[in-house]
């Protein structure tokens, strides 16, 4: 009697005139003759389709192919493992999966005995130049690394999403991208969903060490400062970056200025920059601007630099302070421009004139001087160790007496003036009287009258002087 466990076949071959013969059945009899040794062998696997049976043993314990002595009644029970077809594929196809602990390229067919249990795993992600492909589900809900275990058949399959490698850079490198509003330290390697859709932008400016920061001028893809990307397919981008340097500018008085927004410059551009001078405080005190000191020492305001890196520069004063003159009447003045003196110098100042007169015709005399100077003198001078004060102090003249001059000069005019007209005259008249004749006749004589007529040319000229 030969068994089987399961619907399977069992050949028995026998010999001399018995033909061998396929029996197929669960419990099956067979007759061979006293003294034969048939061959008894299970083919094996069996089956058709998604399951299958496999031979695992005889109950005589002896190969799947052997001989028996047919000299006695027997029953030999054969023994079959079922096992059921599993494939398991990847999407997309191709990919790799590990099956029990060994990593194959899908697509794979197994077959599996039933209720056997199996570890499914994959590794993820899987790369392929700038594409890869992460881990997304299995088509049994499992999780990536799970245990199946056999019931049937199965198709399994474990499915991939696609991730593509997108570059950030920046020139110069090292500063940020944000993607999504995420900073990413340049340069940054991303695997990004396929067809997804970001916003990539920059910080501008971005501060670097003390002075330096980075101001964005281009994106590679052409895009603005902050703009949306579509992941289709591998990307690198680029943000370019113009370096800038920061002119510091320092003054213990006024503000300094530069001629750029905020002091900061393009690397390489010359910087223009200066600072109001004087600045006036309070109380006759100044501030007058003497040069700058730094990363350039120049007395020039405005001065100009080359801005090659960050900059420095403090700008130095000296202390001037005011004098002032007060006159009601006469002008005063000073020996320098409207009287600011810097520090601890000496101040020389005076009146223009010790005389005065003001719209109505009173007339002043200067009288001296009062304040932080004393003096009588219509010109004085003072250490200007701080603000100072002078005031020049007039009298008033009492009418006419300005007129005393005019009385001493007059008698002394009108002598002078009596000697011309005497030497005038003089001159005059001694041409005139020529030389004198003895012998000739009075002037005055008629002839034939024997009378005198009275000489009158002595009294007319004498007349036409005194008319002069």
């Amino acid at each position: 009697m030969i068994a089987t466990a399961g619907n399977a076949t069992v050949m028995v071959t026998a010999t001399g005139a018995l033909p061998a013969a396929a029996i197929s059945a669960t419990v099956t009899r067979y007759w061979c003759a006293n003294g034969t040794t048939p061959v008894l062998n299970a083919p094996s696997p069996q089956g058709s389709g998604s399951t299958r049976f496999v031979f695992l043993s005889w109950s005589d314990g002896m190969p799947q192919s052997h001989t028996i002595a047919c000299d006695q009644p027997e029953i030999f029970t054969a023994t079959f493992a079922t096992e059921h077809l599993v494939a398991i594929d990847t999407s997309p196809p191709g990919l790799n999966v590990t099956v029990d602990g060994v990593t194959v390229s899908a697509s794979v067919s197994l077959w599996w005995r039933d209720s056997s249990l199996h570890l499914l795993d994959v590794p993820s992600p899987q790369s392929g130049g700038g594409t890869r492909y992460v881990f997304a589900s299995w088509s049994d809900l499992g999780a990536q690394a799970h245990n199946v275990t056999v019931s049937g058949p199965m198709a399994l399959v474990v499915a991939f999403a696609t991730e593509y490698r997108v570059v950030l850079a920046a020139s110069p490198s090292g500063l940020h991208v944000l993607l999504n509003g995420t900073a990413y330290t340049t340069p940054s390697t991303l695997w990004l969903p396929a067809g997804s859709a970001w916003t990539l932008a920059v910080v501008s400016p971005e501060n670097g060490t003390v002075g330096t920061r980075y101001a964005w001028t281009a994106w590679s893809d052409g895009g603005s400062l902050s703009h949306a990307i579509t992941v289709n397919g591998p990307m690198a981008l680029t943000a370019t970056f113009r370096t800038e340097y920061l002119l510091t500018l320092q003054s213990s008085h006024g503000t300094p200025w530069c001629d750029f927004t905020d002091c900061w410059y393009p690397a390489g551009d010359t910087a223009a920059f200066g600072i109001d001078s004087p600045v006036e405080v309070p109380g006759g005190i100044r501030y007058a601007f003497r040069g700058w000191s730094g990363n350039l020492t120049v007395t020039s305001n405005p001065a100009t630099i080359r801005m090659d890196g960050p900059k420095n520069e403090t700008a130095s004063w000296s202390t001037q302070y005011l004098l002032s003159l007060q006159s009601l009447h006469g002008p005063a003045s000073c020996d320098v421009t409207d009287c600011w003196y810097d520090a601890d110098t000496e101040a020389r100042f005076r009146v223009t004139a010790t005389e005065a007169a003001d719209a109505n015709g009173a007339r002043y005399r200067f009288a001296g001087w009062t304040g932080n100077f004393t003096g009588a003198a219509a010109d004085g001078s003072l250490l200007m160790d701080g603000p100072k004060t002078v005031i020049a102090h007039w009298e008033e003249l009492p009418p006419g007496a300005d007129l005393g001059w005019v009385l001493f000069i007059l008698p002394i005019v009108v002598l002078m003036l009596a000697v011309f007209l005497l030497w005038r005259r003089r001159r005059k008249r001694e041409p005139a009287e020529g030389p004198k004749t003895e012998d000739a006749p009075a002037s005055g004589d008629h002839e034939g009258t024997g009378t005198a007529l009275p000489d009158t040319t002595k009294r007319d000229s004498t007349a036409r002087e005194t008319n002069r």
